[in-house]
């Protein structure tokens, strides 16, 4: 077999090496300068507690500051246009929730697309849902529960963090898998839902599993079920869903860290690569298990995977529970 001269075979291959090329001095240029991530909420909350324990050490293993910025507001708009508005290159990013891939279901004339204009660095932690119960009013277990909703479900109070946010997404996955309909009551807060629960204004409660152990642990609520794969050893009496008869409910919370859109591959691949590193310290590790928080590592193309993923099955809860964009 012969081979012949292929002019244009020969330009692609060599753009794609000085691509390559370019690629490599980018990576190892980067960082020059200090990092902002920037955080849709305001200090003091989990979130914000995360991307400084996150930045701290990232800001260690590539050898400038990582500074986080709070910019609450509008549901993570406000941090998303201070995002885009600075320059695709590695030195601005956000720290969001997984509420991230929904609030363009959810909210009419979003901005920005969350997916087309943002690019995963890679998950950081992962944090499960529990049902929770005022032990004075709510008896029975997971399943006595479904039994009596199924036969009168007007005669259960439940409360949620928020109207249309991962709170009420948790609440219609689970009338989904549970075949149940319910009418939950919003708060502005966990605070607040936690008052209220353990107070007996409601009966039950869905919330992030994390910020209620010292209440399980303490007798002022009570855990019926946790959304993992396995029981918290903090709460080893809660089961989880599908031990407790619900083996389809499994509606979690990831907490992710983004860059624009155009950003260098290279420059994502540095970050990932970091992240990755700090999120197998030990010490790390122990201070996010003391928040309730498990570590997750997927690369960036992953993680984008698991927004789109995410993204649909938000279309289809919205659509369900008929919310309209507001």
């Amino acid at each position: 077999m012969s081979l012949r001269w292929n002019p244009a075979f020969c330009m692609a291959l060599a753009a794609s090496f000085a691509m390559a090329a370019a690629g490599a001095a980018v990576a190892q240029s980067y960082p020059s300068k200090p990092i902002s991530v920037v955080v849709p909420y305001p200090p003091g909350g989990s979130t914000d507690s995360v991307a400084r324990l996150v930045g701290e050490r990232l800001g260690a293993r590539l050898g400038q500051p990582v500074v986080v910025e709070n910019r609450p507001g509008a549901s993570g708009v406000v941090a998303a246009g201070a995002v885009l508005r600075q320059p695709a290159d590695g030195y601005t990013l956000m720290l969001v929730v997984s509420s991230h891939v929904l609030i363009d279901k959810t909210m009419a004339n979003l901005s920005y697309s969350p997916l087309r204009d943002f690019r995963g660095v890679g998950p950081v932690v992962w944090t499960d849902f529990a049902l929770l119960a005022n032990p004075r009013t709510a008896k029975g277990s997971l399943k006595e529960v479904l039994e009596q909703m199924k036969g009168d479900p007007t005669s259960f109070n439940w409360g949620m963090v928020g109207v249309n946010g991962m709170g009420r997404m948790a609440v219609v996955q689970f009338e989904d898998k549970a075949g149940v309909k319910l009418s939950p009551v919003p708060y502005q807060g966990t605070a607040p839902l936690l008052t209220a629960v353990s107070g007996g204004d409601i009966d039950y409660a869905m919330d992030v599993v994390g910020s209620f152990v010292p209440q399980i642990q303490a007798g002022r609520v009570r855990g019926l079920a946790v959304s993992g794969d396995k029981r918290l050893p903090e709460i080893p009496e809660v089961p989880t869903f599908a031990e407790a008869g619900l083996p389809e409910f499994s509606f979690g919370m990831w907490y992710g860290l983004l860059a624009p859109s155009a950003t260098p591959d290279a420059v994502v691949d540095v970050l990932s690569q970091a992240l990755a590193a700090v999120l197998a310290e030990p010490d790390v590790r122990q201070r996010l298990a003391a928040m309730q928080l498990q570590p997750l590592v997927m690369s960036p193309r992953e993680f984008d995977q698991r927004m789109e993923q995410d993204s649909r099955e938000f279309a289809r809860l919205v659509e369900r529970a008929g919310i309209r964009p507001e």
